[in-house]
């Protein structure tokens, strides 16, 4: 419970900063909302936020779906500082332009999506009766729900 809320007030605070943006932008380049790409995955960020939210709360998606796609919404929320800042760089949004890192934030990403398989693989192997599962059945057959003593 405590993601979900947590994830709500990131998506509050998410578009109240890009709507933010939009009024500086109609102040300084004289139009509110331009296609930019750094626009564009600002607006990206707060529909896949709104996306997982919304699935959590139509019941798509249980507690652990919804830390999987936490951590899916924070590369979507990386790619949209540094990937559009870094890799891209292009439009409007010329002061954030930079070079350099792109090999170290794509093993980054590629760590945090081996992480996330090796996650999902160990909850199906537990829901689908594996070691873990074995092992608690084990300790609930046993008279007062005793671990059997160690042997030497």
């Amino acid at each position: 419970m405590q993601t979900y809320r947590l994830m709500q007030v990131g998506l509050v605070l998410l578009t109240a900063g890009t709507i933010l943006g939009g009024v500086w932008a109609a102040e300084s380049w004289g139009r509110f909302w331009g296609w930019d790409p750094k626009e564009t995955w600002a607006l990206i960020s707060i529909v896949v936020y709104f996306i997982m939210l919304h699935a959590r709360y139509s019941g798509w998606i249980k507690d652990f779906g919804l830390a999987v796609a936490a951590v899916l919404g924070f590369v979507a929320i990386v790619w949209t500082f540094y990937g559009v800042n870094y890799v891209m760089a292009t439009g409007l949004h010329s002061y954030g332009f930079g070079a350099g890192g792109e090999k170290w934030v794509g093993i980054w990403a590629v760590i945090e999506l081996l992480f996330l398989a090796a996650c999902i693989v160990r909850v199906r192997s537990l829901k689908a009766g594996g070691p873990a599962k074995e092992k608690q059945a084990k300790v609930s057959s046993k008279p007062g729900g005793q671990a059997p003593a160690p042997t030497a």
